[in-house]
């Protein structure tokens, strides 16, 4: 009788317990909240500068507002601007939108692309417009499979998809190219 009793006990505790746990079970502030696509974290008017070895900006990403997702580990950035630092020249990209997927330097840009090079003594400015582009900020490599507009000195491209390697001086078109170069204008003899 002395060892019925005990189970009891046990079984009563083992059943208070559980009651205990559901009742006191974590509920979010919002319902649904938990199972929806909910920031975790925002910023405004922000500057994230990230180094290079010599302690020199490799690149600037500043944006009007940043959201965190905890659900996919995702940053979503509203007008970014990132300037990138290079010795063959400095470069910048500003979109509408782009979002970041985990803990990664590989932006993804969307809506109204712009990557913008300044004209140096040796190179000629370059503009390349698109609908979408990443970004690997590290490499500096910069690609898209979207239709692409690119101008520089007198040449005017389109293209459907491209890879900018503004570290080794690439372009790299990929398809449906079509061009247009305007000669020099020459004086009379």
């Amino acid at each position: 009788m002395k060892a019925f009793a005990s189970l009891s006990i046990v079984i009563v505790l083992a059943l208070f317990t559980l009651w205990l746990q559901d009742a006191f079970r974590e509920t979010p502030l919002v319902p649904g909240a938990r199972q929806k696509h909910f920031p975790d974290y925002f910023m405004e008017d922000f500057s994230l500068t990230q180094m290079n070895e010599q302690g020199l900006p490799a690149y600037v990403l500043r944006a009007s507002r940043l959201q965190h997702y905890s659900d996919n580990n995702s940053s979503e950035i509203t007008a970014p601007f990132i300037e990138i630092h290079d010795r063959q020249g400095d470069w910048s990209v500003t979109a509408r939108r782009a979002v970041v997927y985990g803990e990664t330097d590989i932006i993804h840009f969307y809506d109204d692309v712009k990557i913008r090079r300044e004209k140096t003594p040796q190179r000629e400015e370059l503009a390349i417009d698109t609908s979408y582009l990443k970004i690997d900020a590290p490499k500096k490599i910069a690609e898209t499979d979207q239709p692409t507009h690119i101008r520089s000195g007198r040449l005017e491209l389109d293209t459907r998809g491209m890879l900018f390697d503004n570290s080794r001086d690439i372009l790299k078109l990929t398809s449906s190219v079509k061009g247009h170069y305007a000669p020099s204008k020459q004086l009379p003899e």
